[in-house]
């Protein structure tokens, strides 16, 4: 995405692409000494997370979403600002949307109730999109290099969702539990880069080096999932760690392989949440014997059409219990 800064209409804080943002919780002066130093106000739930939602604006019965000049956050904004905000969306960020988002991001009016209403990326509903990363959740990290988690953010913000840095004062915030966090303004690029990497090569080298079958063969299986070509029992361990990180660093700059990496290995780490991974696996060898038909690049099963992406095909798989079972015979 190009680089382009704009200010959130209504909020003091002007949110950037191809950034690196993360959510913390906000620390409560109030709270016990030993919520203080964890930097936290309540004790955390893990596992708990906040969805994020199209701001609606009550009075005026519309999406609150800044991307019209009737939207409710532009009420405090000079005309100017109104028409640079403006701009800069439509120059910058809509063009990248468009091909991502189907319905009329646009239209807030109540003629568009139904789009703004089942907006999956952000609510944790509906296939095709794994919803987890746009979770407001202390340590969940947003690279604003991709246009729907800049989506997120924004909307995130203009629903005072997530405090924007320096408003802890303000009174708009005092119910706020989470804070947004520019990522230059606590550790740099090159930094997070190194750590997801260091990341990535501790948790191979301690699955290699621990020779646990099963869970070897669980790391063999993410490597699939992760499009990474490498056998690990054909490659000895200190080859294997070495092409290992090599192909961590080949993602882009931010070592995006690695990170993705870290990912993918965390969804998965608990035995009950691996059914989707074999799945995919398993839809994988199926595909490459022909047991399973691609046709116009859509995948067949028992009667439905999967859609072409092999990673949702596998989700949905998993999701419909008869579809599961039909699956497992083949």
């Amino acid at each position: 995405m190009k680089q382009f800064t704009v200010k959130v209409p209504g909020i003091d804080f002007e949110l950037s692409s191809n950034q690196i943002y993360h959510i913390r919780e906000i620390a409560d002066a109030d709270a016990p000494d030993g919520y203080q130093k964890q930097g936290i106000t309540k004790h955390p739930l893990p596992g708990i997370a906040e969805g994020i939602i199209v701001p609606y604006h009550e009075a005026t019965r519309t999406w609150n979403t800044g991307f019209f000049k009737g939207s409710a956050c532009y009420s405090k904004e000079v005309p100017i600002n109104t028409g640079k905000i403006l701009k800069l969306i439509e120059d910058s960020l809509m063009p990248e949307l468009e091909v991502l988002v189907e319905g009329d991001l646009r239209n807030g009016k109540s003629s568009n109730n139904r789009f703004f209403d089942e907006f999956t990326p952000f609510n944790g509903e509906g296939f095709g999109e794994d919803t987890s990363k746009y979770k407001i959740k202390g340590g969940n990290m947003f690279n604003t290099k991709h246009p729907l988690e800049f989506l997120a953010l924004w909307f995130a913000l203009l629903g005072k969702q997530i405090m924007p840095p320096n408003n802890q004062n303000s009174p708009s915030y005092k119910s706020c539990a989470f804070i947004l966090e520019d990522k230059k303004q606590s550790t740099s690029l090159e930094q997070d880069k190194e750590y997801d990497k260091s990341v990535a090569m501790s948790t191979v080298m301690y699955l290699v080096n621990n020779k646990d079958k099963k869970e070897l063969k669980h790391l063999q299986n993410i490597f699939e999932y992760v499009n990474l070509s490498l056998t690990i029992a054909e490659t000895e361990t200190k080859p294997l760690v070495s092409i290992f990180g090599r192909w961590c660093e080949k993602g882009g700059y931010n070592n995006e392989n690695a990170a993705t990496f870290n990912e993918i290995f965390e969804k998965f780490k608990a035995e009950e949440d691996r059914e989707e991974l074999v799945a995919y696996i398993k839809l994988l060898r199926d595909i490459k014997t022909s047991k399973i038909k691609v046709e116009r690049h859509d995948i067949l099963l028992d009667g439905q059409n999967l859609g072409p992406d092999k990673k949702v095909a596998a989700r949905k798989i998993v999701a419909d219990q008869e579809l599961h079972k039909a699956f497992l015979l083949i």
